[in-house]
C-alpha cells in the first residue's frame, strides 16, 4: 500500500520497482520490453494485485458506499445509456502529450466537497397506477410490467439514491440524504434528456459537520451549495451530447435566475445553494507562459509552471474558504474537444494534507471510499 512520503524534501508521488524485481516475481514478465511499456498505467499483473493507494476504510456512517453500483443494467428499471456516472477525470501530469503550445484551454478551480449527479432520464415505470408502483419492487420479475417515460435519477457519485430504483439504499456515507435535498431543488428545473453533475460543498444541513473537513467554500455552519461542472444531453435518438464548459456555466446563471423567480413565489432559498463554476483561465496555453521557450521540453515546462501557478492559487491556501485549507487543484479543458475531456492537477500542499489524514485515519472523504 503506497503512503506519500518526503523523499530529500520531495512529496514521493508514487511506487518505484526495478523491472529485475517486478521479473523475479512474476516469471511472464521475463523478457518484457519495458521501454514499449513507458506511459502505461496498472496496479495488477497476470490477475495478481502489485500496489493500490492506501485509503484507511472508515466505519462510520459506512452504509451503502461499499455497494457502488456503476453496473447499471443490474437495475431492471434503468434504460442502457440514458443515465451514467461521473467518468474518473484524467491526471493532467499523464496527460500532457494532449496538449501543445496552440492548444486552446479553460482553466477553473477544483473544489473539494462530495459529487452528486442528477439526470431527467428515460427509465421504466411501474405500467399501472400508484398502488401497483407502490408494490412494484416487492412482486416477482414476471409481474413486473413497465412502460418507457421520463423520471429524475439522482446519485453520488457511483451510488443511485432514488429508492424506487435501488430499494436497498441507505441515507449514506454522511448519515444524512445531502443528495436528495438538490434532487428535491432541481428535479422540475431539469430537461427532459439531461444529465447534470456536480459537486456539493460547504457543511451537512443544519449541522455543524462539514462535508470535506476545513472546506466551508465560504458557506455559514448548517450552510451548502452546489457547483455545477458538467452537463449532457441523451437526444431521442440515444445519442449523448456533452456541453461545453462556457455553455455549463451560461446554463447555471440562468438556472440561477429561475429559482430567484421560484423563491420569490415559494418563499424558499433555493438560489443562493446553487454556484457556477469558477473560471481562471481561458485562451492559447502559449500565452499563458510567454517566456517559456516552445522549441524544448515545453510539455514539462509547462507542467512545473501549473504546478506552482499563484494566479491559480496553487500550493496557495484556498480563497474560496473561510479557514485556512490548501486549494486542492484546477481542471483543464481542451476547447472544441469532441470528448470533453477534463485533466485535474492536485496541489502538493494538499495531497500532504489528504496523506496525512489518512495515516492517522482522520479523514471522512466519501470520494476515496467510493473509488477504492
Amino acid at each position: 500500500r503506497v503512503r506519500m512520503k518526503k523523499l530529500r524534501g520531495v512529496m514521493s508521488m508514487g511506487y518505484l520497482v526495478k523491472p529485475s524485481a517486478l521479473e523475479r516475481w512474476k516469471s511472464i514478465l521475463t523478457g518484457v520490453n519495458w521501454e514499449v511499456e513507458v506511459g502505461n498505467d496498472f496496479d495488477t499483473v497476470d490477475d495478481e494485485l502489485l500496489v493500490k493507494a492506501y485509503v484507511p476504510e472508515i466505519k462510520e456512517h459506512h452504509t451503502g458506499v461499499g455497494k457502488a453500483n456503476k453496473k447499471l443494467k443490474n437495475f431492471n428499471r434503468m434504460i442502457p445509456g440514458q443515465f451514467t456516472f461521473h467518468y474518473d477525470t484524467q491526471q493532467l501530469n499523464r496527460s500532457m502529450d494532449r496538449f501543445h503550445p496552440d492548444t486552446d484551454v479553460t482553466i477553473t478551480v477544483k473544489e473539494h466537497g462530495t459529487s452528486i449527479v442528477i439526470g431527467n432520464v428515460k427509465v421504466k415505470k411501474p405500467r399501472f397506477g400508484w398502488l401497483y408502483a407502490k408494490i412494484f419492487n416487492y412482486l416477482p420479475k414476471i409481474l413486473q410490467w413497465t412502460r418507457e417515460d421520463f423520471d429524475i435519477v439522482y446519485s453520488s457519485r457511483t451510488v443511485i439514491k432514488n429508492a424506487n430504483y435501488n430499494p436497498k439504499v441507505s441515507d449514506g456515507f454522511y448519515g444524512t440524504d445531502i443528495w436528495a435535498e438538490y434532487y428535491k431543488i432541481l428535479k422540475n428545473f431539469i430537461p427532459r434528456g439531461m444529465t447534470v453533475y456536480g459537486e456539493i460543498v460547504g457543511y451537512l444541513t443544519g449541522s455543524n459537520t462539514m462535508i470535506q473537513k476545513g472546506y466551508d467554500y465560504g458557506c455559514k455552519p448548517g450552510e451548502n451549495k452546489m457547483m455545477i461542472y458538467r452537463i449532457n444531453v441523451t437526444d431521442e435518438n440515444g445519442q449523448t451530447h456533452e456541453y461545453d464548459v462556457e455553455d455549463v456555466y451560461n446554463f447555471t446563471l440562468l438556472l440561477i435566475d429561475q429559482l430567484k423567480s421560484y423563491d420569490k413565489i415559494h418563499m424558499s432559498n433555493f438560489a443562493s445553494r446553487i454556484k457556477p463554476i469558477e473560471f481562471l483561465y481561458k485562451g492559447i496555453l502559449k500565452d499563458l507562459y510567454p517566456n517559456i521557450s516552445i522549441e524544448e521540453h515545453w510539455n514539462e515546462n509547462i507542467l512545473e509552471a501549473l504546478k506552482v501557478e499563484k494566479r491559480f492559487g496553487m500550493e496557495e491556501n484556498e480563497p474560496l474558504c473561510n479557514n485556512k485549507v490548501p486549494r486542492e487543484g484546477i481542471v483543464v479543458r481542451i476547447n472544441g474537444d469532441p470528448m470533453k475531456e477534463a485533466f485535474k492537477l492536485k496541489c502538493i500542499k494538499f495531497l500532504s494534507k489528504e496523506a496525512s489524514e489518512m495515516d492517522t485515519g482522520d479523514t471522512n472523504d466519501i470520494e476515496m471510499q467510493e473509488r477504492y
